[in-house]
């Protein structure tokens, strides 16, 4: 299985968490649907004649973080079909039985399809960044509304407004 490697991945996660109060599995999952939406522009980019990529297009694709080796994986869920007619949902059963000889048609086996580290690419990294950055703002709002929700309708004695994000107080 490939790899793209990303050095440092452990000490980011833990800086971010302590730097914006986020449980650690809470800026890994952020990091997942970043990293997944920076595939899907890589795969507009590199397919763009072909493929109608819709809402659902990408719901078969999952990313999959390694903390210890400092990177990620891409895995797609394919169908196994006789004849495949969209290869990122299906894959040839010829192709499946060169290797695992029990597969069948209508079985669902998961693939690697990690690009290359260099192929990543700079529209699909910055992608990535922007989208990190939201889901990180989202998860940051969904604590202090989960901290405040009891608290709806009550008049606080006293409250200290530690910093300003934008047009949002944290």
């Amino acid at each position: 299985m490939s790899m793209v490697s990303l050095p440092g991945l452990q000490d980011m996660i833990d800086g971010i968490s302590r730097e914006r109060n986020l449980p650690k599995h809470a800026v890994q999952a952020a990091l997942r649907e970043a990293l997944l939406k920076g595939y899907e522009r890589y795969r507009r980019t590199h397919r763009p004649d072909s493929a109608n990529f819709d809402e659902e297009y990408f719901n078969n694709f999952e990313v999959e973080l390694d903390i210890e080796d400092e990177g990620f994986r891409v895995l797609a869920a394919k169908t196994i079909v006789e004849e495949v007619t969209t290869p990122d949902h299906q894959i040839a059963l010829q192709e499946v039985q060169e290797v695992a000889d029990e597969a069948q048609l209508g079985d669902t086996v998961v693939l690697d399809v990690t690009p290359d580290q260099g192929e990543f690419g700079r529209m699909a990294a910055i992608q990535t960044k922007q989208v990190l950055a939201q889901k990180l703002r989202d998860q940051q709002r969904k604590l202090v509304q989960e901290e405040f929700q009891d608290l709806e309708g009550t008049v606080l004695p006293q409250a200290r407004v530690l910093r300003f994000e934008r047009q949002s107080v944290i």
